[in-house]
């Protein structure tokens, strides 16, 4: 089961794109089920047009209850299973991008050219 960190972010999530809610709840039930840790969700709109946050196309998921190396399996497991599908581009990122470690889940829009 999914935790928001804020109530508000419950309602975004339901306005991000499908997809993306599909490779959300999957990997969920991957950490649920894989590592019997939970998912919270810290991030979802940003009003900043320069991220894929501001077009419901990405979110931020919590991983302190996950080790480094299950970390990158389970971004190698969920890259494998939904690859992005444009460039150089990953459906799954985890990283520090200056508010602590977690994972970035994204999705391209449907006009994103493939390759």
């Amino acid at each position: 089961m999914i935790q928001f960190e804020e109530y508000k972010m419950r309602e975004e999530f339901d306005l991000t794109d499908r997809s993306l809610q599909k490779i959300v709840n999957t990997i969920s039930v991957i950490i649920d089920v894989l590592f019997e840790a939970k998912t919270t969700i810290t991030s979802v709109f940003r009003d900043d047009p320069d991220s894929v946050h501001y077009y419901y196309r990405a979110v931020d998921i919590r991983s302190r209850e996950l080790t480094s190396r299950q970390c990158q399996k389970l971004v190698t497991v969920v890259n494998t299973i939904f690859p992005y599908g444009k460039g150089r581009f990953e459906t799954m990122l985890h990283h520090d991008a200056g508010s602590g470690w977690h994972f970035h889940v994204q999705v391209k829009s449907d006009g994103d050219a493939e390759g």
